[in-house]
């Protein structure tokens, strides 16, 4: 059917508003999955393409605006970004988004969803105490794509910080004072919308401080093998441990037995050794000094792949590679990964770790022995150019078990 240029003007003005083009798409047999989302939420990612052809995407039944799309070719890139909102609540017809590339003027559909957008239900938010002049950080669950704005229905009782901080998850985590002692229902909204994501009641006042419940009885782990004062498990903060400390008051704890376990400035405890020991927790308020409680201390000896592991973190960007953690090497040019393992993961000058030659073994395999070979004592040789990785197991004398890879380049550049 030959369409007019009133209707074609129509339809490219609606592409350009979706940020899509909306052009018919070859009927390929692909078949329609069903994705679900709630009010005010969005889902997005890269994905990978299928071929070298240009990628673009359209929206049928969405003339009420549920969701909005984003998406962005990538270009020369092998992936794809897509960016789905979710903007209304479905009724009875819902949106399908076509994914689709170009070629030869045809355009061959990748993917199709139809998309289900549901009324968002109010999340269940826990209560909050505090003590009056003490500030806490409280978490709460944000699976929207704004953060929370807040409303309270007394004034004077809590303050709460505009500032805050959002995790991996959204979650956004938000530091909370108390002004003076009574209760607070705080209602929390979807910024820039009139949607209450849920509410919960936040209490000021005078509560006696107590250990967090995760941190009763105290477990650590120990390092047999050197220092376990930088490794995490192996540690714990006072601070962390306690919980409704009080304004002014100043808190200490001692360790009964400092074979097992000991304290840096009677603020950290740190375990020494394997066993069970106690420890006094004290705090000072007023010139008095009460006890807050005596904390049962379990100290396991952890695994000597645990050990490298926490060695490995300590070097936050990789133990190889210069920035782009890549190592590089010239055809028949040599790198030699054993002194960097050793270094690094075995006998760490820096973290004070050190095992013995008889307590570890490690072996090596490359993924592409036409490009690089490494032979049994780590040293690896460049064959011809391109780029493969090789991985390293190293297997303790406990049978635990610590592995990593290096990616490493054959280039035919001169090295200085």
């Amino acid at each position: 059917m030959k369409l007019t240029k009133k209707i074609i003007s129509l339809v490219l003005t609606a592409a350009m508003l979706m940020g899509c083009a909306v052009f018919a798409v070859s009927a390929a047999a692909v078949k329609t999955t069903d994705e679900t989302m709630t009010h005010y939420t969005e889902k997005q990612g890269f994905h990978k393409k299928t071929t070298k052809y240009k990628y673009g995407c359209k929206i049928t039944d969405n003339k009420d605006k549920n969701i909005s799309v984003e998406f962005n070719d990538g270009g020369d890139d092998e992936y794809y970004f897509l960016r789905v909102r979710a903007n209304k609540a479905t009724t009875d017809k819902k949106p399908v988004l076509t994914v689709y590339y170009e070629k030869d003027g045809k355009k061959i559909t990748v993917s199709k969803t139809r998309y289900t957008v549901e009324k968002s239900a109010q999340l269940p938010f826990k209560d909050v105490r505090i003590n009056t002049g003490m500030s806490k950080d409280v978490t709460l669950s944000n699976p929207y794509y704004n953060s929370y704005k807040f409303k309270t229905d007394q004034k004077g009782i809590v303050k709460i910080s505009t500032a805050c901080l959002i995790d991996t998850n959204g979650d956004e985590t938000h530091s909370f004072t108390g002004v003076k002692e009574g209760t607070v229902k705080v209602s929390a909204y979807v910024r820039g919308t009139s949607k209450k994501a849920g509410s919960f009641k936040v209490t000021v006042g005078t509560f006696p401080a107590k250990v967090r419940k995760e941190f009763s009885p105290l477990k650590l782990k120990y390092n047999a093998h050197g220092s376990s004062g930088y490794m995490a498990a192996c540690h714990v903060e006072l601070k962390d441990i306690l919980e409704d400390t009080k304004k002014g008051a100043k808190y200490t704890v001692s360790v009964d037995d400092e074979s097992v376990a000991s304290t840096i400035n009677s603020k950290t405890i740190y375990s020494t050794g394997k066993g069970s020991t106690t420890a006094t927790i004290k705090e000072k308020l007023n010139g008095k000094k009460t006890t807050v409680a005596t904390l049962k201390i379990s100290v396991s000896k952890c695994k000597m792949a645990y050990v490298a592991d926490q060695n490995r973190e300590f070097y936050n960007d990789g133990i190889f590679g210069n920035g782009d953690m890549v190592e590089y090497i010239n055809v028949g040019g040599k790198l030699r990964m054993k002194k960097t393992l050793v270094d690094c993961l075995i006998n760490n000058d820096l973290t004070g770790s050190h095992f013995k030659k008889t307590l570890y073994k490690i072996t090596y395999k490359s993924s592409n022995k036409k490009i690089l070979t490494v032979n049994s004592d780590g040293v690896v040789t460049g064959k011809k150019l391109g780029s493969a990785n090789v991985t390293y197991t190293i297997t303790f004398s406990d049978k635990s078990v610590h592995s990593g890879d290096c990616q490493i380049s054959v280039t035919d550049e001169e090295f200085y």
